[in-house]
């Protein structure tokens, strides 16, 4: 891969891991709302990258913070119902 595409592929990956970071803050504040978007956002990056293990952690924290705005069921799927069969996993037990 030549330098530029190597910058850039970290330019973007770092902006995935600012908006984790940046939806944890949220979640950590009670906010949600914000911190479903932000971790929305960097799952769309990393599924763009081919982030499997980031996108799985994604879906981990969107699902928790579903789950915190009071929608169970959609959590589950969230957690399960992306094609990430680790994610689900993580909370059967």
């Amino acid at each position: 891969m030549p330098a530029t595409e190597s910058r850039t592929a970290t330019i973007v990956w770092t902006m995935a891991f600012s908006l984790s970071n940046l939806g944890r803050a949220a979640f950590a504040e009670a906010d949600y709302r914000r911190a479903s978007v932000h971790y929305q956002e960097a799952i769309e990056i990393r599924e763009t990258l081919g982030d499997a293990r980031g996108k799985a952690l994604g879906l981990l924290y969107l699902g928790d913070a579903t789950l915190a705005e009071g929608d169970p069921e959609a959590a589950r799927k969230t957690w399960g119902g992306r094609g990430h069969r680790h994610v689900g996993a993580c909370h059967d037990h």
